[in-house]
């Protein structure tokens, strides 16, 4: 049973926690489908976000490249409509028992959805379904994952998470009015 629905802890860990340099480079965003009240899109492209009541959205941090999202078409279903299963690899870094408790959130979370920034400066988002189909329906859940509780040397303590959910569109652009990355970030992080 998953009774977390709004996501209002912060999933960004102490330095601490990676325990080898570098530091973390890496970054997105979160949230509950249930937190939205509307999608407006442009284009195609979603291009903001309303939300209920006080809910917002959640920034997480983590090391650099360890994020991969993927989204394999898989075969059409009833009534000729293809799927394609949107899929974020996140590992939460943790060292204190209350960045583990925010993690816990995650795995009792049902429709979820992320949005990450690309190597070519964009954002994409997965969970949320298309202009078509009600976003309410769809979303991303943990489906797996492993404790890596970081007992080697420079072996830092994380959960390795894989979120999944089949949807009838390929992952979106998010692009905020004015339609530059950084119109689009600045849009996002006024949702925190």
């Amino acid at each position: 049973m998953a009774c977390a629905e709004s996501l209002t802890v912060s999933f960004a860990p102490a330095c601490t926690a990676l325990k080898k340099p570098g530091g973390f480079q890496n970054f997105g965003y979160i949230g509950a489908i249930s937190d939205l009240a509307s999608i407006t899109y442009a284009t195609g492209a979603i291009e903001s976000l309303t939300w209920d009541s006080a809910k917002v959205l959640t920034k997480f941090t983590t090391k650099e490249f360890v994020v991969t999202a993927e989204s394999p078409v898989v075969d059409e279903g009833e009534g000729n409509v293809a799927l394609i299963t949107h899929t974020v690899n996140l590992p939460i870094y943790f060292d204190t028992q209350a960045e583990l408790e925010a993690a816990q959130t995650l795995l009792d979370a049902d429709r979820l959805f992320v949005i990450l920034p690309t190597i070519n400066k964009q954002f994409r988002v997965y969970g949320i379904s298309s202009t078509d189909w009600p976003f309410e329906s769809f979303g991303l859940k943990v489906t797996g994952g492993a404790d890596a509780p970081g007992q080697n040397l420079n072996d830092p303590s994380r959960l390795n998470l894989t979120m999944t959910g089949n949807m009838p569109n390929i992952p979106q652009f998010f692009i905020a009015s004015g339609g530059t990355y950084a119109a689009s970030e600045t849009e996002l992080e006024s949702y925190l």
